[in-house]
């Protein structure tokens, strides 16, 4: 979790709105790997704690992509 809030703090400081929507999908994505990684070779429960909340996050970024 500490990278999703890394991604969060950091892509509110980024001025150029292109650069902060990349870094947001970049984390996320980086995240989302990382669970089904976890869930894979560890516990189905890591998808939950920690995809489920990435992969809504990466939604709703993309879905307020700036144009």
């Amino acid at each position: 979790m500490l990278i999703f809030y890394t991604c969060k703090i950091w892509s509110f400081l980024i001025q150029d709105p292109a650069w902060s929507f990349n870094i947001r999908v970049f984390f996320l994505s980086c995240v989302i790997v990382a669970a089904l990684y976890g869930a894979a070779t560890a516990s189905k429960s890591i998808l939950l704690k920690q995809g489920i909340p990435a992969i809504l996050a990466l939604i709703f970024v993309l879905l307020a992509r700036p144009i």
